[in-house]
Formats: C-alpha cells, structure tokens, sequence
C-alpha cells in the first residue's frame, strides 16, 4: 500500500533529520496524532502537506515515491563532526544520488576499477613503507609515474571516483571533505570549496578522501564505524594520519621531489615556494615532504614553519594557486550537457539534476549554446 510506504519513508527521514513528531506536525499542519498514523500507513498525508514535509527534511517529493533509495555511508573528516547537520547530510545525499541517475540515464554502467582495498589500522615506521609503496604502484596504475598531477580532480575523475566540489559549510565545523561509498554504484567525493579553504588544501583533501577509498573502503559498511571519528594534530587517529601520508607522497613522490629540490645549499622559503607550484600543494605539504625525504632537518623544518607563521595566517598560501584553474565539476556537467543535447533529459530535469534554479538553468543551457556555435 502506497500510504505506508510513504509513511515508512517518512517515518525514516524524521529520525534522519532528528526532529521529534511534535516539532514536524507542528511544521506541516498536522496533529501529533494524525502524523504518527500517517506514519504507521493507517491515514494517508495530503500532498501540500508532503511537499511541506519534504522541504523541511530536504528532498524532493519524489523520493517519497520511489521504491528504491541508494542505502550509503558517509566519512567525515572533520575537525567537529557533531555539527555536520542532518540537512548537509542530506544534501549530500541528494547530490549523490542526482550524479548516479545522470550516470544512469546516460547509459553508464561501469565506473571504473577502484584500486583493490588495503586494510591498515596503524602508523608505524614498517606502516609508512608500505603506505609510499602503494602510493607508487597507485600512481603507475593511474599512468603518471612520478610525473606531477595536474589536475588530481580530472585523474581521479576519469578512473572511477566522483567528485564534486562545493561551499559546504565553514571548514572549522564541517571540515574540508567527505566520502560516500556504496557496494553497487561505487564512491564520490566531495570537496568543500568554502572560500577560506586555499586551492592547494582542496587538492590536498581530494588525495585525503582517496587514501580512505583504498585503506579504509571497508569501514564504510558500518555507519557508526568511522563517522565520529576526529582529530588534529597529534590528536590524529591512525586513519587519518595513514590518508594524510598517502596524500602526502601520492601528490609529491619522492624520485621527482630530488629532482626539482635545490642541491649543495640550505632551501629557502622561495624554494619551497618554486616547489609548491610544480606538484600544486601547499606550503606545508612541502614542507612535510621535504623533511620526510631528508631533503631538510628538523630544525630547518622548525625555521620555514616560523617563517611562515610570521608573515601569513592560518588560512593563508604564500603565492597562492589561481582556484579557478582547478577546473572541477567538470564531469558532471559534461555529462549533464550531453544528456540535455541528446534530449535525454528535459530543461526541468537539468534544474533537478544539477540543483540550479530555473534561472540558472536558463544561463547554463544559453552558455551550452554559445559553445557549440562558437565550436
């Protein structure tokens, strides 16, 4: 029966969204009484007041009429996960969910083959040599050698993970990326683009959330196995710090960091500067690779750092990387134009999709055109 249905959905969403049956009937219009029977399937719920329910927990009104929703779990690397609000996660959701029925209706079926799944709970010396070992043969299974990426959003785009970037919230609350993997229809990445995030730190957290995908792809079964987990600093867990590494030597591999580094005098903030533009990461992350190679000591690791602190705030890039030539997204809206051109989908279905406004949609679709005629 269609009402209890709906009202399992219903039922499902309110616990998501941790709302009690008082405060969403007093939202919707409904006695407490009436929306614990509509949930139960024994009345049925009209639909102005599903629409105002949907809205509140944000999704759309047809997902109450779907038989079948894409069960997933989220990573979140952040510095206070308890803030992470049920409607980002959600979204999130939603998002996900949009970028599989684009994949569908194109007629994609295979995403690609994730590299095979490493278990590794600890972070010793021993674990660190096994870590830049799987960091090389990822790099040669991807076709790069010890050649800098260019753009780690296209590589890791065209070999299986989505990714999305987007402003998502205040770094310091939500953090600056989150993971979703399932079984079926595979993993997607998204990337808070929020405005006091640095270029390189983007970069930097696309390899992050790929180091999870291939160390820790088996927690993601369990809902509760990582999603609060957290940590700066030495205060890292084992997890976190073996995706921090990972990222570290994936995006900077040792054979060409010795070969860009200076030789025969002491490396300077310009150097390092010089070095951060070639692999396209942060002051820091050099920093971080230097000493890790022997290519500095402690101590002069210790000075750059004081350098730097000196001169720019936390959230600052000495020579910062142009965000804009980050090129991001640029899958999904590749596949989203296709899908409008073949007359796939519809303008409104690019709207639902992409999460635009009629509005935008109307910009997005005259840009399109522009660019065909131009081409």
């Amino acid at each position: 029966m269609i009402s209890k249905f709906i009202g399992q959905k219903m039922e499902a969403e309110r616990k998501r969204s941790e709302l009690s049956l008082e405060e969403v009937a007093k939202k919707i219009g409904l006695s407490r009484q009436t929306l614990s029977l509509v949930e139960k399937g024994e009345r049925v719920i009209d639909s102005e007041r599903l629409l105002r329910f949907a809205i509140l927990v944000g999704r759309p009104i047809s997902f109450f009429f779907e038989e079948k929703t894409l069960e997933v779990q989220l990573f979140f690397r952040a510095h206070s996960t308890q803030k992470i609000t049920p409607a980002l996660e959600v979204d999130l959701m939603e998002r996900y969910r949009r970028y599989v029925e684009l994949e569908e209706i194109i007629g994609i079926k295979s995403r690609g083959q994730l590299p095979q799944t490493v278990t590794l709970r600890s972070f010793s010396g021993e674990d660190q040599k096994r870590i830049e070992a799987i960091a090389k043969e990822e790099r040669e299974r991807l076709g790069m050698a010890d050649a800098p990426i260019k753009s780690i959003f296209e590589l890791l785009e065209n070999h299986g993970v989505r990714i999305l970037v987007f402003d998502f919230g205040d770094p310091d609350s939500v953090g600056s990326g989150v993971t979703c993997y399932h079984a079926e229809s595979g993993p997607c990445v998204f990337v808070n683009g929020n405005r006091k995030i640095p270029a390189e730190r983007r970069i930097f957290t696309a390899a992050h959330e790929y180091g999870h995908l291939i160390f820790h792809r088996d927690e993601f079964v369990d809902l509760h196995s990582f999603r609060y987990r957290k940590g700066v600093g030495k205060s890292k867990s084992p997890e976190e710090k073996i995706s921090d590494f990972f990222a570290g030597v994936f995006l900077v591999p040792e054979e060409r960091l010795r070969k860009v580094a200076p030789v025969g005098y002491r490396i300077t903030p310009a150097d390092v500067i010089y070095i951060k533009h070639i692999f396209n990461v942060s002051f820091k992350a050099i920093l971080e690779r230097l000493h890790q190679c022997s290519l500095i000591n402690s101590q002069e690791k210790r000075n750059l750092y004081a350098w730097l602190g000196s001169r720019y705030k936390a959230d600052e890039e000495p020579h910062p990387l142009d965000s804009d030539q980050l090129q991001v997204n640029k899958r999904f809206e590749n596949l989203l134009r296709k899908a409008y051109e073949s007359e796939l989908i519809s303008v409104n279905k690019v709207g639902e999709l992409s999460g635009k406004s009629m509005s935008q949609v109307r910009d997005l679709v005259r840009e399109w055109g522009k660019f065909g005629a131009d081409a």
